[in-house]
């Protein structure tokens, strides 16, 4: 498994134009496409994301 984040808390998040824009990601391996699928679940499972308007809008 691997994971990223591009992004530190209080930065600012904007509509991403394109894929390579993202806050971050995580990337799994399984024996099959439903072990690999569990893996994923679980890893996003402890990823916790919280977005607040900025006071500029």
């Amino acid at each position: 498994m691997a994971t990223a984040l591009t992004l530190r808390p209080g930065d600012p998040v904007g509509d991403p134009p394109d894929n390579l824009q993202r806050v971050g990601w995580i990337t799994v391996r399984g024996a099959t496409a439903t072990e690999a699928d569990a893996r994923a679940a679980e890893a996003l499972s402890t990823v916790r994301g919280e977005v607040r308007a900025s006071r500029d809008s």
